[in-house]
């Protein structure tokens, strides 16, 4: 199973990116598709996603009021719309804390279909208590600490919570945990990026030599690894280079293998985020539990697989039900 694509390859371009966590987030969806974080999934697991979220949607009244935490570019909320029912309508809203550049948001934010905040944390969300009838979010709101953000949904939520999120044992933290350690083996122990600065900067049968030992220890690794793609895009990137470098000047191309390695940099740094931020499926049940204090019912957790019966994350479904109950406590 090939993990999300909620990054992508690091690849060639003379600017470097933004180094604050929110901006380089913002930057990321204002290029990504919606469907990012899922699109390399299995199409049975995409299918069983699609379905949980128009399923939720579907069970709305009329007028219902929705928030999708850590929306990206609105893909829960742009399935979920087109299965609420006919002569029904929602007000929809997606929260993240990146804000994409102007007109760079989900389609379903720039038709007016939602609307979208920006630069919010889901463990502070901007919303007075009980005024959401379904909060969702898929693979994104255990970021920002999986018992906070809990705690807040529960507070604004006073119908149904539905998150999809990472799961600690399952195969997407397991191979974006690897795509980590590849990008520190090959910037740190093989010294790819300033291998090539080396090479275009002074061309000779001695950093020719290296540059092909290094592409030759990554061609073997990438052949032994799971899941190749971020090491097969490195290569990719280092043959592109050879091809610009006889029509681009020598400093623009070394901007581009700097922000190539910034990338790569940031990359490795939001798959660590995930791997930490990814819940077990202990820290699930004890969210279960807390959720019940504050007056949740009809708790379900349940794991989302592949064919082959491994984990690509779990749901967490609860329903409030009776007033305001308990408060919890972060």
């Amino acid at each position: 199973m090939k993990s999300p694509k909620c990054d992508s390859v690091p690849g060639l371009s003379p600017d470097a990116p933004r180094r604050d966590s929110n901006e380089l987030w913002g930057e990321y969806w204002g290029r990504a598709p919606a469907d990012a974080c899922t699109a390399e999934l299995p199409p049975a697991v995409r299918e069983a996603i699609s379905v949980g979220w128009r399923e939720a949607f579907a069970a709305l009244d009329d007028g219902a009021c929705v928030l999708d935490i850590a929306t990206g570019k609105g893909a829960v909320l742009e399935t979920g719309r087109r299965a609420i029912k006919p002569g029904r309508a929602a007000n929809l809203t997606g929260l993240d804390r990146a804000n994409p550049p102007p007109g760079r948001h989900g389609a379903v934010f720039q038709s007016g279909a939602a609307k979208f905040i920006g630069g919010a944390d889901a463990a502070r969300l901007p919303l007075p208590d009980l005024s959401q009838d379904l909060v969702t979010s898929q693979f994104g709101v255990e970021y920002a600490g999986l018992q906070a953000a809990a705690t807040e949904a529960a507070r604004v939520c006073r119908g149904r919570i539905l998150f999809l999120v990472h799961a600690a044992d399952g195969a997407v933290v397991r191979q974006n945990s690897a795509q980590s350690e590849q990008i520190g083996w090959a910037l740190d122990e093989l010294g790819f990026a300033a291998a090539l600065q080396n090479f275009f900067k002074a061309r000779s049968t001695e950093t020719a030599g290296q540059m092909d030992q290094i592409l030759k220890a990554m061609r073997a690794r990438a052949e032994r690894e799971e899941n190749p793609n971020l090491i097969s895009g490195l290569i990719g990137n280092a043959l592109e280079l050879q091809t610009l470098a006889d029509h681009t000047p020598l400093p623009e191309i070394s901007r581009m293998i700097e922000a190539m390695e910034t990338r790569m940099r940031d990359h490795a740094a939001r798959m660590d985020a995930l791997a930490r931020a990814a819940p077990t499926a202990d820290a699930l049940e004890a969210e279960g539990r807390r959720l019940r204090t504050a007056g949740f019912g009809d708790l379900a957790i349940s794991p989302l697989t592949g064919t082959s019966g491994e984990i690509a994350g779990r749901w967490i479904s609860a329903r409030r039900e009776s007033g305001i109950g308990r408060k919890l406590t972060r």
